[in-house]
């Protein structure tokens, strides 16, 4: 549900995002360099928005198919090399994490999945460490993942649950109190029904929060280019 609902609420600034680079190529490659010879025949010294707008131009026209091959290029370079160094695909995930606004929604949204499959397992009789191991590729984040691990690790050498997860720094503290509530009165599961049901609320939330700011600023920002 909230997959679908982030592609609805995708679909228009996706679709402004393409105007706004179509209209950029269209001005820098056309309707520029047509200005460029009468705006230099004036004899006139041009001001300084000019004269950027017009060496943009030139670079573009120059060097804007190879910048584009070397924009794939760059794109198809990073995503091989997740794939084959799990050292680089671990520091991708950790700079994800931190991103001001983005980081913290899929931080939540990956918070939500340890807190309902670890309930599941644990309410339908799986042992808490092995539920503890076949929640960590569900994740989909390898830092995450690891730092899960680590709390599997320490709950296999005789800490407490709440305890591990509050060793890591990954966990928000709300997390680690409903932890240990739900280990000390033996509730467990449903306290991490009632966590992810939170974290959805609160990606949901963020979300359509998010999407109703992107269309006004992408508007404004088609309006200055225009504008410029």
């Amino acid at each position: 549900d909230l997959l679908s609902q982030t592609r609805r609420g995708l679909t228009y600034p996706a679709l402004l995002c393409v105007m706004v680079c179509v209209a950029a190529a269209v001005m820098l490659t056309f309707l520029v360099p047509q200005m460029a010879g009468f705006l230099q025949s004036l004899g006139q010294e041009l001001p300084w928005s000019t004269r950027l707008l017009l060496g943009l131009s030139e670079w573009v026209i120059a060097n804007g198919a190879m910048a584009l091959v070397f924009l794939i290029l760059l794109a198809l370079g990073l995503r091989i090399a997740v794939i084959r160094s799990p050292a680089f695909a671990l520091y991708c995930d950790q700079k994800i994490l931190k991103l001001p606004v983005l980081g913290r929604l899929l931080h939540q949204l990956v918070l939500s999945r340890l807190c309902r499959f670890l309930g599941l397992m644990y309410q339908t009789g799986i042992p808490l460490l092995q539920a503890l191991e076949w929640c960590q590729p569900l994740l989909r984040n390898r830092v995450m993942a690891q730092a899960l691990d680590q709390v599997h690790q320490r709950v296999q050498s005789g800490e407490g649950l709440a305890a591990s997860f509050a060793a890591e720094g990954w966990f928000p503290p709300l997390l680690v109190r409903m932890i240990r509530v739900g280990e000390t009165t033996g509730a467990l599961d449903h306290m991490l029904s009632q966590q992810a049901i939170f974290y959805d609320k609160e990606v949901q939330v963020r979300m359509q929060t998010l999407l109703q700011l992107l269309e006004p600023v992408l508007t404004m920002l088609l309006g200055l280019m225009l504008l410029f």
